[in-house]
Formats: C-alpha cells, structure tokens, sequence
C-alpha cells in the first residue's frame, strides 16, 4: 500500500504498472499450471487489478465526471461480457473446476476497468439525497463491507435451500428475483455487523487520501 500511494502520488499513471505486472504473472501461472483461476479470484495476484484500477479511477475521476455517453456505452460491453462469460460456463463450468480457459489472466482486469470507471462516474457526477431510495442504497453501501465478509458462511447453503425447497433456481430471471430477495433479507444482518463492529474501530481510522496530480 505505501508504494502504490507513493507511486499514484508521483504519477496517477504509474501505479497502473501493477496491473501490468499482476497480468504478467498470471499469464505466466497459466501457461506453467494449464490453469490461473484460483489465483486471479481467490489471491491477491487477481485481487489487486481491481484495487488499483479502482484507485486509478479516483484519481481521474475529473475526467470521468458527467461522461454519460461513455459510462452507458462501457455498461453495455460490460453486460454483454458478463454474457458472454455466463454463456462459456461461468465459474464452474468453463469448461470445469478449476477451470483452464486463459479468460481468467484478463478476467479481474476487465472487471476492475469497467467497475471502477462506473462507481467513478456514478460518485461524481450525481448529487443524491440522503432520503428515500439513494438514502436506502447509501446505508447499503455502508454495510456492504460486512456484506462482503459474511456473506461465503450463508450464501451456498442459502441457495441450496431455497432450489429445495423453494422454487427450482434453474431460469436466469428465477436466480436474478431470488438473490434480489435474499439479499435484502440479508442486509439486516450486515446492518447490525457495520453499526456494532465496524462502527466503534473506525474511530482509529487515519485519512489516507492523497490529491490527485
């Protein structure tokens, strides 16, 4: 983390050469192993495409502010991309697991590039009200860490239940209502987890943000 800040601080350019270097590797870790998929989802070898593309699209978001044409045109490739993926297998499928298809050495940079370029957009180029929908989408966000550290102890086991004693999670629109569903079930729970552990240590918390050259 200090040398990609010092490196964003010098040139917000420069910290791209992570994701130079973490799609080097990966392509490396495919062609010795037949297979990168572990690494560029599970590890930081991936992970790290999208942390820095994300920080890079902070430091410009002044450029991308108010881009509209851009952003509605980079969310069409990016749905027809998450089709054409869904469409090759997904996660499991493609055409096994763990999968050997070389879409992985490319697959977290595409989705931190496209991700970070909207959440840019999005946070500066709208003024939301802390009240009605974007209020309920603001508390989401708040919580979304903890969504995103307890979600894995319920959602397979979830899923599970519900094609059993549900509803059979067999048709896309069918998946797409019922994690609509669970999720919001879910958020009650993330809530309690933000405002009762999160919350207290992020008084500890130091600012890091630098300003963008």
């Amino acid at each position: 983390m200090p040398l990609l800040l010092a490196l964003s601080s010098r040139r917000a350019s420069l910290i791209l050469l992570a994701v130079v270097v973490s799609l080097t590797l990966r392509t490396f870790l495919w062609v010795q192993d037949g297979s990168v998929q572990h690494y560029a989802f599970w590890t930081i070898v991936g992970g790290i495409d999208q942390f820095v593309l994300g920080i890079f699209a902070f430091k410009a978001r002044h450029w991308i502010a108010d881009r509209h044409l851009v952003a509605g045109f980079l969310m069409v490739l990016a749905a027809l991309y998450m089709t054409y993926f869904d469409a090759s297998g997904g996660y499991f499928r493609n055409p096994s697991y763990p999968s050997t298809s070389p879409i992985w050495i490319t697959h977290p940079t595409i989705l931190g590039a496209a991700f970070g370029f909207l959440i840019a957009w999005y946070d500066t180029s709208f003024t939301m009200r802390k009240a009605g929908l974007s209020g309920a989408i603001a508390v989401i966000g708040a919580c979304s860490y903890s969504i995103y550290l307890l979600h894995f102890f319920v959602v397979f086991n979830f899923a599970r239940w519900i094609h059993t004693n549900v509803i059979e999670l067999t048709a896309f629109p069918i998946v797409l209502v019922a994690s609509l569903v669970s999720f919001l079930c879910f958020v009650p729970v993330a809530y309690a987890s933000y405002r009762y552990i999160e919350l207290p240590a992020m008084r500890y918390r130091v600012n890091y943000k630098l300003n963008p050259r």
